[in-house]
């Protein structure tokens, strides 16, 4: 039945209506109609959060995506949510599959208050435990090959060095001058990597946490960085919309004793706003990286001739967070727009648009 008779059926008192009176009331229908069941509606249907982190499994079958306080498990596959790990005491900034896939660490916390890392059985869905780490929320977290070491950056302006599975932290490192953005093992676990808001790249000995190379030559804060698969090369992202690939070279001294050097090798250029994301991975031969962020696009690149492989303009809003798959087939993303796109590397095409 149309609004139009609904309305025409409507008994109002005996007194006179005039029509001028009855198309009021009928606008003012047709408005309380609009307002109880179309903008629910469409409420229903959006986003409820920005997305912050993406991260496939080991095996790529699942993507965790982090969200305002909880992480939801997608099948790659079939398109459906498996589970949700929750609660979380804010937005979800990082998350990490340990190397065998069952333990999902997912890192944030309150900001200016805390920050955390809640360990999560993948099969079970059961917390594990948490960790309290930090004086503010924990932005990056990395562990070593054998997962027996976690990496933390933080809003605090410090790096802390914990050990697995208790959580203990046994290091904090507090030679970035400003915010810690971004943190990354190398494949061996001989070296890792942290970024800061204070410009900075700076290259760790894992065994002595000296910093062995500190690569200044950005121009704005540092937000993602990671290794390359050539175990040699790492990459970042930063503020000044550049991604830039970096060489640590290891030399016999004069006395004999390895010294440890770097050199920028290559500006990316091609986003218009700051690159909050950035992976680096193998697909065969090829080693790529991906990168995304302000300009609502993500960029995969040649690693070692600088070309534009494919760029994606999907995301309706800024990347917040991106991966590569372990074989390098497939890319994922997220951010403000708070849905999580999977592509496949090979042809550029979109595969999947995953929102619930």
């Amino acid at each position: 039945m149309s609004l139009e008779k609904i309305v025409s059926q409507i008994k109002f008192p005996s007194f006179y209506v005039s029509r001028f009176t009855f198309h009021i009331l009928h606008l003012v229908f047709l408005s309380l109609v609009y307002l109880l069941v179309f903008i629910p509606t469409a409420r229903a249907g959006s986003p409820t959060s920005p997305i912050w982190s993406v991260q496939f499994s080991p095996d790529g079958k699942y993507l965790a995506v982090g969200q305002y306080q909880w992480v939801q498990l997608w099948d790659v596959q079939t398109h459906t949510v498996v589970r949700n790990f929750e609660p979380h005491a804010d937005a979800v900034r990082c998350l990490k599959f340990s190397h065998d896939g069952k333990i999902l660490f997912a890192g944030g916390g309150t900001p200016a208050e805390g920050g955390e890392v809640r360990l999560w059985d993948v099969e079970s869905g059961d917390l594990i435990k948490t960790l309290e780490l930090h004086d503010d929320t924990v932005e990056a977290i990395a562990t070593n090959a054998n997962d027996s070491l976690l990496l933390t950056a933080s809003m605090d302006e410090q790096v802390f060095v914990s050990a697995l599975p208790e959580g203990k932290t046994e290091h904090t490192l507090t030679q970035h001058v400003n915010r810690a953005l971004a943190v990354d093992f190398r494949s061996d676990g001989k070296y890792f990597v942290t970024g800061s808001a204070d410009k900075t790249v700076k290259v760790w000995n894992a065994q002595t946490y000296e910093v062995l190379v500190n690569f200044d030559q950005n121009d704005g804060p540092v937000y993602s960085v990671a290794f390359a698969p050539e175990e040699n090369m790492l990459v970042s992202g930063s503020a000044d919309n550049a991604v830039r690939s970096w060489r640590v070279v290891e030399s016999a001294g004069s006395s004999g004793k390895i010294e440890t050097s770097g050199a920028l090798v290559r500006v990316y250029n091609g986003h218009r706003g700051t690159v909050y994301a950035i992976d680096c991975g193998r697909r065969g031969n090829q080693v790529m990286i991906v990168s995304g962020g302000a300009d609502r696009s993500i960029i995969v690149w040649d690693l070692r001739s600088g070309n534009r492989l494919y760029t994606f303009n999907q995301p309706t809003d800024e990347v917040y967070a991106l991966d590569l798959s372990a074989n390098g087939q497939f890319d994922a993303a997220g951010g403000r727009d708070g849905v999580a796109r999977i592509w496949d590397v090979a042809n550029g095409r979109l595969v999947a648009e995953l929102m619930e």
